[in-house]
């Protein structure tokens, strides 16, 4: 059995570490491995920064449907994609509880969708009442 990553997957994984590699830099290499447990209200403004230049990049909300913002990726590159994050010791994300648990459960919403820019602690989120079903 082959554990290794097809082309394609590590074709992926070339892609998000040049990115990293290219914007961790300059006004948001301070940042890098900050902001984790412990380390959460270090930094906030600059998060914040990070957060929309990952939005710029399209690397914000990565496993969400593309109909909703996101990248639509599936799970085996999401994880790639956080792997290769952390390797290049990007910082604990701002957006992280809006975008990894509220906004993947849009149980009682029927629209719901990623903002290029994220400009709250999570992403922000356009909600609306899921009209009664018919049965």
């Amino acid at each position: 059995m082959d554990f290794g990553l097809s082309a394609e997957e590590q074709s992926f994984r070339e892609e998000v570490s040049s990115w990293m590699h290219e914007h961790l830099t300059g006004e948001f290499a301070q940042l890098a491995g900050r902001g984790g447990p412990g380390d959460e209200r270090s930094f906030i403004a600059e998060r914040m920064a990070w957060e929309r230049e990952l939005a710029s990049g399209g690397w914000t909300c990565v496993g969400w449907p593309t109909e909703h913002g996101g990248r639509g990726l599936p799970l085996h590159l999401e994880v790639i994609f956080h792997e290769e994050y952390s390797r290049a010791g990007g910082p604990g994300r701002a957006g992280l509880i809006g975008e990894g648990l509220l906004g993947p459960t849009p149980g009682s919403y029927t629209h719901l969708r990623a903002h290029a820019t994220v400009l709250d602690l999570a992403c922000r989120l356009l909600l609306e009442k899921k009209k009664p079903r018919h049965r």
